[in-house]
């Protein structure tokens, strides 16, 4: 188990707010991570850090979707 910050990203990749969980693995973190992008639908991604270690970051689906390969 481990304390979790996610810190959603703005369009200008800023992040104005953390949130804090008590989670039993960094699978358990991503899952969250997808609850708190539903809960934030103006942000594009989600850091997810376990202290100084950074986890993952999630995008929202579609976030890439106006880019040119």
């Amino acid at each position: 188990m481990g304390i979790y910050t996610f810190r959603p990203q703005g369009a200008d990749d800023q992040s104005l707010l953390m949130r804090f969980a008590n989670l039993a693995s960094d699978i358990s973190a991503r899952r969250h991570a997808q609850q708190v992008l539903a809960l934030y639908p103006d942000v594009g991604a989600v850091q997810v850090w376990e202290g100084e270690r950074l986890v993952d970051s999630i995008a929202r689906q579609g976030a890439l979707d106006d880019c040119v390969a």
